[in-house]
């Protein structure tokens, strides 16, 4: 379901608009006091975000987690909201960057996906859960941060995390211009 078949030399698979009656929706099933929780109507697929200061930006940050499993898991792209009404603090930066995720009785190796100086999106195999504490080390810089889980999503193992303290623990030599003036 939802696979282009191009005839000639291009690519079998590519993402795709599509009609709105065709398109995938986030379905919100519920909430709590500190979590927002959604499901993909194609595919059941679950997410859920942390709700840091608003309900509303939880909201957002589903529907971001929601549109990159769209891209990766039904090749498509979906057209809906994912601006926060304040800008973001720091520009993200695609990164590859070997870490590991320790919690109160675990530890786990993984990677980022992007990196900015207040967090990141990683990929590890864990059940990391919005509002979990834990410690993020990076490898190649040896600097380690304690962090806080602010989205997950469970099929893709990717979650985002905020850092207590904003700062490049990342190890980027020549960081966007906003993580300097964010630091001092």
């Amino acid at each position: 379901m939802g696979r282009d078949k191009v005839i000639g030399s291009a690519p079998a698979l590519r993402p795709r608009m599509l009609d709105s009656s065709q398109e995938p929706r986030l379905l919100i099933t519920h909430r709590d006091a500190a979590h927002v929780y959604g499901v993909c109507s194609l595919c059941e697929h679950r997410l859920h975000a942390f709700i840091r200061d608003t309900e509303q930006q939880a909201r957002l940050l589903l529907n971001r987690g929601f549109k990159q499993h769209c891209r990766g898991r039904h090749e498509m792209i979906v057209s809906i909201p994912t601006k926060v009404s304040t800008p973001r603090r720091s520009t993200r930066v695609a990164a590859d960057v070997l870490i590991e995720v320790l919690g109160e009785r675990f530890a786990y190796a993984g990677e980022t996906i992007t990196v900015n100086l207040h967090g990141a999106l990683v990929r590890v195999a864990a059940p990391l859960n919005p509002a979990d504490r834990i410690t993020l080390h990076v490898h190649g810089t040896g600097k380690s941060a304690g962090a806080a889980v602010v989205f997950a999503d469970y099929e893709a193992s990717q979650f985002g995390v905020e850092l207590d303290h904003p700062e490049n623990i990342w190890g980027m030599a020549d960081p966007p211009a906003d993580w300097t003036l964010s630091e001092s």
